[in-house]
């Protein structure tokens, strides 16, 4: 290929301040890839598994250093020639067969197997692969008149496609037809080859300029590395607020009593002089990566996503200059991560900088990906990638003080909606929750209802602002996120997410949730698919929001807002669902078992418990807000699971010294609750507290199964009660109930029916990214059969009985990560493997459609999936013969 520039989304910027200045408007701008990167300025070596040792010099390149799968987090493997040409320009799929050197040790066979069609192809029709036969002699007479089918006659073909040598030159890509349109990660081992074996991929984006302009900060000057002792850690003293980041961009100052730090001062806010970030230089360095080849990176930033790492290399004091470069970081399989010891690769484009010049710094929150992840992160449409090209963190959540990190929507998805008259302007939201709000508003009038946007769609700049007041009022980032969410993670980006407020009542206070508009919306947001997101006992550290709403209701909406239902972990979830250490079968109703009862898991429902009337802030000292029940009681929850102190734990505390008086206090609605902590601990201590809920979830199993409930709704029931007493309405506080079902179904475990209907539904709605029968295996890279059928659900995916029945088995498995066995009693069997986590349990049984666990990349796994098998009468057979409808 040539040596040329990348000039990938070639642009005329606007001339506008900030913009003008830091892309010199006017200019064309090209979008650097590892081709336009330096090469590597210090050599090293390392082992890498499936390849052995790496021996590189300086003056490597990049793209002949790095495999695909050492940096799939780009997600190269996504990719098909066709899509790099468009990309790039580059005619990848024009170029010769030599250059396509991942391909030269593959077999016909494996190009059968691995290019849709290929193997229905006449000999003539594939050039290269007819030469092959008849240097071998195979196919007799057919070979001349150009006869017989590549599939019939690839088995005799012996050796691989390299044999051709010298002749690969002559062929192009395109005469193996279908070549150029298959995504990368459908070849066999392509994630142990280097970049440079696939034509033109070294000039595919790594990121994206134009996306990059609110990324930057002045440089103010530097202190020079001369202030560093040579041979030793370099250490700063009494120098805060720096930007000495790990992956999570969270400032780690350097420690000891050394010479200062060398840095550059660099201001966040323009114009404000005072608000001076430190960035301290690679002489620091910091935790990364766990384990895998090397442990220590440089201190830096991550303004391209989490690879590569922007490092501040060389520092000129006299000059004024400041020289950054990239460090990268290298996947191995099993999730194995090394730390960003790659380098220095010069950095292309932003490097060097003079002082008073514009720094490529990044946001305080790592971004998801790179901001041109979306030509290389998610493929293209109807690729087929499997299993192997996921990388295993994608779509796992990512939370700052329990808010969800969300990306900004996309401008052109955004229309104005009128506000309040009092705040005279518009607010913009995403065009499908506008037309649902619309249409809300409208319905609303007509009960005499004014509804109105206070706040819509919020920019992360804009969000940093506010943020940035909060913490200053607050005190601290903590107390700040109960209040508002940090830059970057706020559901307003979305343009899914508002501010409601009423003709009367416009700005957003607690008083709105005594309005009547909270009470129609209540009553009747969900009918317009409104959620309110920051409800009494929210996991994600808000405070009780009356006025704060998000739109669901549609897939986009639901994907964005998938991850935030919940946060808090439980036991459940670390020890791997209802499978943990306190074990237990669904199908106990005996009431022997201390861990399930009635089918109900009792870890997990206390944990869900905890977590939504504690927030596992106070724990077993916590104490609630003052309640006056309406008939006759008045207190406060206590400890853990919120008790009422005119409950049952007033007998418990009555009978001890202090009791009383400590009860009496819990009576008074003017208390200050933090002087009390400690005595609920001791008066009520957590033995007794745990023993109390024990018996508790006993008697609500008891009176709720009683009552016909079962599975989902027996949860949903008990939860009532707890909250609302046994005479509690259905419904009594909807948002809590479904927080407790949805926090306890992550971690516990629901009995179902166990009676099966003979008819096998999809466990997920997900394409198919390998089928049933022979393959190539995506991590050995060899022959194998496949017993099932792999679906590419994302990260999280719940999986669903495919029909109802009893689990055989539920655990982990050295091959299948932590995966499900259902027994229909049929004659069926169905395994779900590769789990993030369990929602099931040994001898349990399950309805058809119930959630037995999420979508995982555990076990021998290249990335997140569901591998689906069906077994008839102890055979494997092909899933998609019996699957009857998603």
């Amino acid at each position: 290929m040539p040596s040329v520039p990348t000039a990938i989304a070639q642009s005329t910027f606007e001339r506008s301040d900030l913009n003008a200045e830091i892309y010199n408007s006017g200019e064309k701008l090209f979008s650097p890839s590892f081709a336009d990167m330096s090469p590597i300025e210090e050599g090293g070596s390392f082992d890498y598994p499936g390849i052995g040792e790496i021996s590189y010099d300086a003056g490597t390149r990049a793209e002949d250093l790095f495999t695909i799968g050492m940096v799939k987090n780009f997600g190269f493997q996504n990719l098909s020639l066709e899509k790099i040409d468009e990309v790039t320009g580059q005619g990848a799929s024009n170029a010769s067969l030599a250059d396509f050197r991942a391909i030269h040790g593959l077999s016909v066979q494996d190009l059968v197997k691995t290019i849709p069609g290929l193997g229905n192809r006449r000999l003539s029709d594939v050039p290269p692969i007819q030469e092959l036969a008849r240097q071998q002699g195979v196919g007799g007479g057919s070979i001349q008149g150009g006869g017989g089918t590549i599939g019939a006659i690839a088995p005799f073909i012996s050796g691989p496609v390299g044999q051709l040598g010298g002749a690969l030159v002559k062929y192009g890509i395109s005469q193996i037809p279908g070549l150029s349109k298959i995504a990368l990660g459908r070849i066999p081992g392509i994630n142990l080859q280097a970049i440079s074996n696939i034509p033109g991929l070294a000039y595919f984006p790594l990121f994206n300029p134009l996306s990059l302009k609110d990324y930057f900060v002045k440089y103010d000057f530097p202190l020079g590395m001369s202030e560093c002792s040579m041979g030793m850690d370099c250490h700063e003293r009494n120098i805060d607020n720096t930007a000495s980041g790990n992956e999570s961009n969270t400032s780690i100052p350097c420690m000891g009593e050394k010479q200062s730090c060398a840095h550059i001062e660099v201001r966040r806010n323009f114009g404000n002089v005072t608000d001076k970030i430190r960035w301290v230089s690679k002489e620091h360095k910091v935790p990364g990566g766990n384990g895998f080849i090397c442990n220590k990176e440089p201190t830096g930033r991550f303004p391209l996503g989490k690879n590569p790492k922007v490092v501040v290399e060389k520092i000129d004091e006299k000059s004024g200059k400041v020289t950054f470069a990239l460090y990268f970081k290298i996947y191995g399989p099993f999730g194995l991560e090394s730390a960003h010891c790659f380098g220095p690769f010069p950095m292309p484009l932003f490097s060097p900088v003079k002082e008073k010049g514009w720094v490529l710094f990044g946001p305080d929150s790592i971004p998801r990906n790179s901001p041109f992840a979306g030509l290389g992160g998610s493929g293209p449409a109807g690729s087929g990638v499997g299993s192997s090209t996921c990388d295993p963190s994608q779509g796992q959540p990512n939370t700052s003080y329990g808010h969800y990190k969300h990306d900004e929507a996309n401008k052109n998805d955004l229309v104005a909606v009128p506000t309040s008259p009092s705040l005279s302007g518009s607010e913009m939201l995403h065009k499908d929750a506008a037309t649902a709000f619309n249409k809300m508003k409208s319905d609303a009038a007509r009960d005499g209802i004014d509804l109105n946007v206070v706040s819509g769609f919020r920019s992360v700049s804009s969000q940093q602002k506010l943020w940035n007041d909060q913490v200053a009022e607050q005190g601290s980032e903590s107390a700040a996120a109960k209040i508002s969410a940090p830059p970057g993670y706020s559901e307003h980006h979305t343009g899914y997410a508002l501010d409601i407020g009423s003709g009367s009542t416009p700005n957003l206070s607690a008083g709105f949730e005594d309005t009547t508009a909270y009470k129609w919306l209540r009553e009747n947001a969900e009918k317009y698919n409104f959620f309110q997101s920051f409800t009494k006992g929210s996991t994600q550290g808000a405070d009780n929001e009356s006025w704060h709403w998000r739109f669901t209701g549609t897939p986009a909406a639901k994907q964005e807002f998938s991850g935030s239902s919940s946060t808090s972990a439980n036991s459940a979830n670390a020890n791997g669902g209802c499978g943990g250490d306190y074990g237990g079968s669904c199908t106990a109703s005996d009431g022997k078992s201390s861990s399930t009862y009635k089918g109900v898991d009792v870890a997990a429902f206390k944990n869900a418990i905890s977590n939504v009337e504690s927030r596992g802030s106070g724990g077993y000292r916590a104490i609630g807000v003052y309640v006056n029940d309406g008939a006759g009681n008045t207190g406060r929850g206590l400890g853990k699971y919120q008790f009422m102190s005119y409950g049952p734990a007033k007998n418990i505390i009555g009978a001890k010294p202090g009791g009383a008086q400590f009860l009496a206090a819990m009576n008074n609605p003017n208390i200050t609750v933090e002087n009390y902590s400690a005595q609920t601990q001791q008066l009520f201590t957590p033995k007794e507290q745990e023993s109390l809920m024990d018996r508790q979830i006993r008697h609500l199993a008891d009176v709720g199964s009683a009552q016909g409930y079962q599975s989902d709704a027996l949860i949903t029931r008990m939860a009532e009660m707890h909250v609302g007493g046994e005479a509690a309405p259905k419904d009594v506080d909807r948002n809590y109930s479904s927080s407790v079902v949805s926090d306890y179904k992550k971690g516990g475990c629901i009995a179902g029916s166990g009676n099966a209907t003979g008819k096998l539904k999809y466990p997920v709605n997900a394409p198919i990214t390998s089928p049933f029968g022979d393959r190539i295996h995506p991590v050995t890279g060899k022959q194998s059969f496949h017993s099932g059928v792999d679906f590419g659900a994302g990260m999280g995916t719940p999986i669903h009985a495919a029909d109802g029945g009893v689990v055989k088995f539920a655990g982990d498995d050295p091959l299948c990560g932590k995966m499900v066995t259902i027994d229909h009693k049929n004659g069926f069997t169905t395994t779900y493997c590769h789990m993030s986590q369990l929602n099931t349990a040994i001898g349990a049984p399950v309805s058809a459609g119930q959630t037995i666990g999420f979508v995982g990349s555990t076990g021998r796994s290249t990335g997140p999936h569901l591998h689906f098998g069906v077994k008839r009468n102890g055979v494997a057979v092909d899933p998609m013969i019996y699957l009857k409808g998603k």
